[in-house]
C-alpha cells in the first residue's frame, strides 16, 4: 500500500488519521511540527502527503525541493484558531 506523511498537530486529529491509514493498510509516518515535516520529506519517500497548512506555515513550499515533493493533499487548519 501506500506511504503517507501525516503532518498535524493535533494530537486526537493525528492519532484517528494515523489509525484510520494503517487499518487501510497503509505505512503511515506522523509528524506534529513543520521543521519535522521538511526533515521527513527531505529525507524519505512518500506516496501522499496529508498537509496541514496551519503548521507548516511557508516552511513546507520554499524547503522542500521539487523531487522529493509528492502528491499533496491540503488540509488547512482550524482558520479561527490564533498562529
Amino acid at each position: 500500500m501506500a506511504r503517507v506523511l501525516v503532518v498535524e498537530d493535533d494530537a486526537a486529529i493525528g492519532r484517528a488519521l494515523h489509525t484510520a491509514l494503517q487499518a487501510h493498510g497503509h505505512s503511515v509516518y506522523w509528524v506534529q511540527t513543520g521543521s519535522a515535516a521538511v526533515g521527513a520529506a527531505v529525507g524519505e519517500s512518500f506516496d501522499l502527503v496529508l498537509l496541514d497548512l496551519g503548521v507548516t506555515r511557508h516552511r513546507w513550499c520554499g524547503s522542500v525541493p521539487k523531487a522529493a515533493l509528492s502528491p499533496a493533499q491540503l488540509c488547512p487548519g482550524d482558520p479561527d484558531r490564533p498562529g
